[in-house]
Order: C-alpha cells, then sequence, then structure tokens
C-alpha cells in the first residue's frame, strides 16, 4: 500500500468515525428528557448565547433563578447577565458550572446564590445530577470534576457522561417536540411565574428555627476554588441569598463568616424585606420561591446593587438590537398570550387577541342568535359580510386576513398546513361544522362560538377556548392532560 492511498483511507476512516459520532449525538441529543426551567431549558440556553456576550453570570439553584430576573436588570439598568443553574443544584457542582461559563464567556461580575451551601451533596439522586449534568457539554472539566463528585455512584456517573444510557428507551415516547430545536432562552435563565402561594410565608422562623450544623467542608472547599478561580481571571465575586423558609440567621452568619474570610460582599435579601415591602403571599408561588411580582422587587435592587458596585456597560446605548432586546419583545408577546390564556369574558378574549403572526379559527355552532353583537364586531375586525354569519359557520384568519371569507355549508372544507415540526406538519382542517387540528376535533361550545389561536412564529398553540351563548363570561378550556 502506498503512502497516497494510505492517507486516502485514513481520510475516509476519520470522516466514517466524525459522521458516526456526529449522528450518535443528535439521536443522543433528541432522546434527552427535557427538565425544561428545572436544568434543560437554562443550559441549552446558555450555549446559545453569542460568545463572551455576557457582564454578570449568576450561579445557583432555583433560589437564584426565581429572585433574579436578568429582563428586569436589562430594562431598567442595561446591564447583560444570565442565570445558569438548575434545580435543587449541589454547591459543589457551582465550580464545575463556573469553569464551564469561563470556556465561553468574560464576564466581569459572578453572582453566586447560596442555599445550598450548608447541605452535604447526595451522589445518589439520579434526577437531581440529571438537572444538572444531562445538558452540560462533555469537557475534561466535566468528566473529572463530576467524577469526584459521584465516584461512588459508577452508574449515576455514566449517565451523566453518556445520557443516552439513562434515556435509552424513551424512543417509545418521543413526540414532535423533541426534535424541535428549542435552544434560544428568552427568559435568560429565569424562571418567574405568576403563580402565588396559597400559604402566606413565616420568615418569624428565620430567627426561631434552630441551627442545622455548620457548613459542610467540602462546600467550604468549593467556595474556595471558585474565589481563586474568580479572582485569576479577573472576576469580581459577590455572594447572595433569596429568601425562602427553612434558611435561618444562624446559616446567614456561617456564609457572612465566610465572605469576611474571603473579602466577598453578601447580599442578604432577609435583610431588605421590610425595605422592599415583600409581601409574604403575593411575591412567593410556594415556600421557598418568589413568584414574578416579588422577583421584580428583588431584581431592581439587584440591579442598583450592581450598577453601584462594580462598572458595568449599559448595553441599551448601543448600536443595533442584541439578545436581550429581542428577549423583551420575546417576553411582551408571551405575556400578551398569557394574558390571553387567562381571559375568562368573551368581550375581554376579542380585545385581546393578537392576529399578526397568527392563525385564528372563529367557529360558531348551535343556537347563536345570542351571539349578534359579537358576530358584528368580528365582521367590523375581519371585514367578512356580517350577512353572511348565519346557521353554523368558520372564520379562518391568517395575520389579520380572511381569504376565504365565512365558511358555510355551501363550502368545502379549508385544509392548511400549520407549523413545520421534523416529524410532519400540524393540519388544520375546517368547514362549516367545526374544526380539526391534528384529526381532533375542536369545538367546545356546541351552542355558542369556538375559538382557537396558533403563533405562526412560535409554531404553537395560544389558547383554545369556546364560549356558550348564555354564559358569554365563562370560558371553557380543554381540561389538562
Amino acid at each position: 500500500m502506498n503512502k497516497q492511498s494510505l492517507v486516502q483511507k485514513s481520510i475516509r476512516l476519520l470522516l466514517f468515525l466524525g459522521i458516526l459520532c456526529a449522528l450518535f449525538l443528535t439521536v443522543q441529543d433528541v432522546l434527552k428528557k427535557d427538565t425544561e426551567h428545572r436544568g434543560s431549558d437554562v443550559v441549552k440556553g446558555f450555549y446559545a448565547e453569542k460568545k463572551n456576550d455576557m457582564d454578570v453570570v449568576f450561579l445557583g439553584s432555583s433560589t437564584m433563578f426565581c429572585t433574579v430576573d436578568p429582563l428586569v436588570l436589562y430594562e431598567n439598568y442595561g446591564i447583560a447577565a444570565y442565570d445558569f443553574g438548575c434545580s435543587a443544584q449541589a454547591f459543589e457542582s457551582e465550580y464545575l458550572y463556573l469553569k464551564e461559563v469561563l470556556r465561553y464567556q468574560k464576564p466581569k461580575v459572578i453572582g453566586l446564590e447560596v442555599v445550598s451551601i450548608k447541605k452535604k451533596t447526595d451522589p445518589s439522586d439520579l434526577e437531581v445530577w440529571s438537572y444538572a449534568m444531562a445538558d452540560l457539554r462533555f469537557s475534561f472539566d466535566k468528566m473529572t470534576e463530576l467524577y469526584r463528585m459521584l465516584h461512588t455512584e459508577r452508574d449515576i456517573y455514566a449517565m451523566q457522561m453518556l445520557p443516552i444510557l439513562q434515556y435509552k428507551d424513551r424512543w417509545k415516547e418521543l413526540s414532535e417536540e423533541d426534535f424541535a430545536d428549542n435552544r434560544v432562552n428568552y427568559t435568560k435563565g429565569a424562571y418567574t411565574p405568576a403563580k402565588i402561594t396559597e400559604e402566606p410565608l413565616d420568615f418569624s422562623r428565620y430567627y426561631t428555627d434552630e441551627p442545622e450544623g455548620p457548613i459542610p467542608e467540602e462546600n467550604r472547599e468549593t467556595l474556595e476554588k471558585i474565589v481563586t478561580l474568580c479572582r485569576e481571571n479577573g472576576i469580581s465575586l459577590f455572594l447572595f441569598k433569596g429568601p425562602n423558609i427553612g434558611w435561618t440567621v444562624h446559616d446567614t452568619e456561617n456564609v457572612q463568616e465566610l465572605a469576611d474570610q474571603y473579602d466577598l460582599p453578601f447580599l442578604n435579601y432577609f435583610d431588605l424585606l421590610e425595605e422592599l415591602n415583600v409581601d409574604p403571599v403575593g411575591d412567593f408561588r410556594d415556600f421557598s420561591h418568589f413568584n414574578r411580582f416579588g422577583s421584580q422587587k428583588a431584581s431592581v435592587y439587584m440591579g442598583q446593587y450592581l450598577k453601584e458596585q462594580y462598572d458595568l456597560p449599559d448595553r441599551r446605548a448601543q448600536e443595533g438590537e442584541n439578545s436581550w432586546d429581542i428577549s423583551l419583545q420575546a417576553r411582551a408577546r408571551d405575556r400578551a398570550q398569557e394574558a390571553l390564556r387567562g381571559a375568562q369574558g368573551l368581550d375581554a378574549y376579542l380585545n385581546l387577541i393578537p392576529y399578526t403572526g397568527h392563525t385564528v379559527v372563529f367557529s360558531f355552532h348551535g343556537d347563536t342568535r345570542r351571539l349578534q353583537f359579537y358576530k358584528e364586531y368580528l365582521s367590523t375586525v375581519l371585514r367578512v359580510p356580517v350577512e353572511e354569519m348565519t346557521g353554523n359557520f368558520s372564520i379562518v384568519e391568517i395575520n389579520g386576513l380572511c381569504d376565504e371569507g365565512v365558511i358555510d355549508g355551501s363550502d368545502k372544507t379549508v385544509r392548511k398546513k400549520t407549523g413545520r415540526g421534523l416529524l410532519g406538519r400540524g393540519e388544520l382542517e375546517v368547514s362549516a361544522d367545526g374544526f380539526w387540528w391534528n384529526g381532533e376535533n375542536g369545538v367546545l361550545a356546541e351552542d355558542g362560538i369556538t375559538i382557537w389561536v396558533y403563533d405562526d412564529e412560535w409554531e404553537q398553540l395560544v389558547d383554545h377556548v369556546g364560549f356558550a351563548a348564555d354564559a358569554v363570561d365563562t370560558a371553557v378550556r380543554p381540561a389538562e392532560d
């Protein structure tokens, strides 16, 4: 075999191995279970960001990403920040997350939320490690740091290095969503639902609960490594603590002792509850997490603190649109759609429908004489003849236009392809008798109106609701599975 032939064969072998590796990684990525805001959305979103585009990165578990909302920081102060963490994250793994940050970003400031610093690492908790590690990219740091933490649990270690070992049987439950490329995180890692807790938080326990003991030695060592790595890279590090039941003043004192030891600022939100007018009911979604309203208060304060303590640029002043601008636009759209899904009365609903960029179906059925006012309203908005709105009929509008007009008994069924999923296109069929989405009947009000709203840009169903002609103030939506 001559040298040229050997080189060609080697190249073909390398190409084959490269293709095989790419195929394996693609299959593994599809099979991995998406843990959504608990880990997947945050980690995938981090990798989707432009390299070296963040000035502040927050590390920690769910208390972190429910306390600090980067979009509030950007909207009010122009700070480009990201929440990088996962639910129930072991404090030891924060060092690995910091090393991952430094592979892709050069932040000026790191904010470390410390709720998990008092907890010992549990190597046997597969769910928690899957939140943290399944979507973290392969690296030498991941291989070595994870082994250090999980060397007593070899099976769990292997599953985090090769997630396909954990999710190999998920092919039976794959859906179109598993094939979608949902990597961009428009919340910048934050999770701030509007849900309000049913029970008020009793913060007096902060001062009365018994201490649980000292900070575990492995977590003290982790903090020391984080401090060293930040200082080696010229990064300012500060600690902070969001409020939650279970944390005590003794825990605060333990953290303050460490902060003093390493000359670190420590921002404790327990000291700010009165100043920020925190509501123990309205500002929390449960005993451990701020909701949207509490996070807004905490984030406005955090932004002010960062601007006073650190030299951070105002990214709003830069020319051109950046990813935080796009995320604010996405949030505005999401909040508008959220308001639509929460609307109960037909009057309010018709005024909230977003026409631009959406496909909307209006389907009238049965005895709809009491809906004449609403027929006239739609006739004006959609510019279709009101005299054609008799009996059972449907209307399809796309981006505010109704090419078919009123679809009554004399019309054929209108079929439209909606969405661009890899497993096939969602099919919408509309006739005078109703409408079908992927073969399922969509009519929710036999004597009334059913409305179906689909976002064409985001390729997702926004809402599906019915209003009976004799009860237009009561929305009827499909029961959740």
